[in-house]
C-alpha cells in the first residue's frame, strides 16, 4: 500500500452519478486515444507491444 496517499480522493457532484453506456464509451474512447498517441511517440523497445 506504498502509494495508496497518493492517490486522489473523488467526491461525485451528484448524489447517484448516473455512468451509462455513452460515458463509459466516451470514456474508453479517451484511453485508446492516449494509448495509441503514446505508442506511437514511444517505439517499442524489445516488448511485444508496438
Amino acid at each position: 500500500m506504498k502509494y495508496v496517499g497518493e492517490m486522489p480522493i473523488t467526491i461525485p457532484n451528484k448524489e447517484k452519478p448516473a455512468i451509462g453506456v455513452q460515458i463509459l464509451n466516451a470514456y474508453f474512447s479517451s484511453l485508446f486515444v492516449l494509448v495509441l498517441d503514446y505508442t506511437l511517440t514511444h517505439p517499442a523497445q524489445g516488448n511485444s507491444i508496438g
